[in-house]
């Protein structure tokens, strides 16, 4: 490997009863009931009754116009008011729409597999198997999640399937995690050390409470565990709902299965509710923060590109240091892709200033949230402006805050329950100096 290509490798590391109308578009009457004494009750509120023509499944019904639906494949707007149109101007548009043919033809799309016995058949092309096909190698052949980004994995899959785009490490790494639910048991052992131990690997259908609540009963069982004092969940609903059902199942196992009948059991996690707090914060810069996160993208999508920019980090006397992508789904991380891209600000805007690559990357347009058509096809976000600049560089002051205390939080070989209180007052009195400067 050459000394050009060692310094790019270095450069690029990676750190949410009234009258009703049927669907058919027929009126129906009112129905109130009389007492005894023929006294009618109070009207019910009107109710908005779900859509049954089957039509209704290729359209999303726009909220802010009335009587006006969205085609889910060609973003035209069609009339859908029961009164004038019923369904049969969804239909026609449907018989004439080209993307719903094409969705049509990759779902009916067949390919060749063998099953068990070696026989060789046509089977339906599902997008959505293969992905979790390949999840599930990487799990019962305990491979790194890299894997799918190697050269030869992604040969293998062109030549076997070449309609299927391989997922990237990242979205894996998320499958997995959403599929599998873990279960990590804190004890002090006799000689008053803190023992941690993960008790539980096991896939889970879905995310509901009533689902998360069996597969804790199912481990107490499975360990004879007879007393618990707290579980530590993060903040979410079907959590909420699976402590409740679990709460009452420890009850009917004895007075000692719980301390306090249960008071204590639902512990929130500190640093989730930091992650809450710091998500609410970063939606009030985000177009900041995407288009800085374009402009590292632009940066890395090339060779020729990252040779352009070194060129202005030595020109503008930047310093030493790294460009690293964030995941959208953690906030620490987005931290540090500021943090990176703060020290080489100049760079940036001499990019911007004698690039005409890097502007003319800027007025191209890209895919918005996976829609296609006139309506999901969005400007691309940035660069950013120099109030942009100036935003994410104070915002990256209050994350720093953020960031330390989340790391105390998460500590995993020491005992953060008595150090919460601590870092809570501290944390409040470092926003307050912060905001004061």
């Amino acid at each position: 490997m050459s000394e050009t290509e060692d310094n790019n490798e270095a450069f690029l590391s990676e750190e949410a009863d009234g009258t009703t109308e049927s669907s058919a578009g027929r009126r129906r009457r009112p129905t109130t009931e009389r007492s005894s004494n023929d006294v009618p009750k109070p009207k019910k509120a009107k109710k908005k009754q779900a859509h049954r023509a089957e039509v209704w499944q290729h359209y999303i019904e726009k909220e802010d116009l009335v009587g006006v639906a969205r085609c889910r494949y060609c973003c035209q707007q069609i009339g859908c008011d029961t009164k004038l149109h019923g369904t049969s101007s969804m239909k026609s548009h449907l018989l004439r729409c080209k993307f719903f043919k094409a969705h049509q033809d990759l779902g009916t799309q067949k390919v060749l597999a063998g099953d068990m016995r070696g026989a060789i058949t046509t089977v339906p092309y599902d997008k959505a198997l293969f992905r979790r096909s390949v999840n599930e190698l990487l799990v019962l052949c305990e491979l790194p999640f890299a894997f799918v980004e190697s050269e030869g994995f992604r040969r293998f899959c062109a030549n076997m399937l070449p309609l299927y785009t391989v997922h990237c490490r990242r979205t894996a790494t998320e499958d997995v995690f959403k599929i599998y639910m873990v279960i990590t048991a804190h004890w002090i052992d006799r000689g008053w050390d803190l023992q941690k131990r993960i008790i539980w690997f096991k896939p889970v259908t879905d995310h509901k409470g009533d689902t998360i609540a069996d597969h804790l009963r199912a481990c107490l069982e499975e360990w004879g565990i007879k007393k618990v004092f707290t579980i530590t969940v993060d903040n979410a609903k079907g959590n909420d709902k699976a402590i409740r059902l679990f709460t009452d199942a420890c009850r009917s196992m004895g007075p000692n299965a719980l301390v306090r009948d249960g008071s204590l059991i639902h512990m929130r996690c500190c640093a989730h509710i930091l992650n809450l707090i710091v998500r609410d914060g970063l939606a009030k810069v985000n177009e900041s923060i995407v288009a800085i996160r374009n402009e590292i993208r632009y940066v890395r999508s090339s060779g020729d590109r990252l040779k352009s920019f070194k060129l202005r980090v030595e020109t503008g006397k930047c310093g030493r240091g790294s460009l690293s992508l964030d995941c959208v789904t953690r906030w620490n991380s987005t931290y540090l892709m500021l943090t990176n891209a703060l020290k080489f600000r100049v760079a940036f805007e001499k990019l911007l200033a004698e690039d005409k690559l890097y502007n003319d990357y800027f007025q191209e347009s890209e895919e918005e949230n996976g829609e296609s058509g006139p309506e999901g096809a969005k400007k691309r976000v940035g660069p950013p402006t120099s109030k942009g600049w100036d935003d994410v560089q104070r915002l990256v002051k209050f994350l720093k805050i953020f960031f330390n205390c989340t790391l105390a939080f998460s500590a995993t070989k020491t005992v953060t329950s008595t150090i919460c209180y601590h870092e809570i007052v501290l944390f409040e009195r470092s926003l307050t100096i912060c905001y004061r400067f």
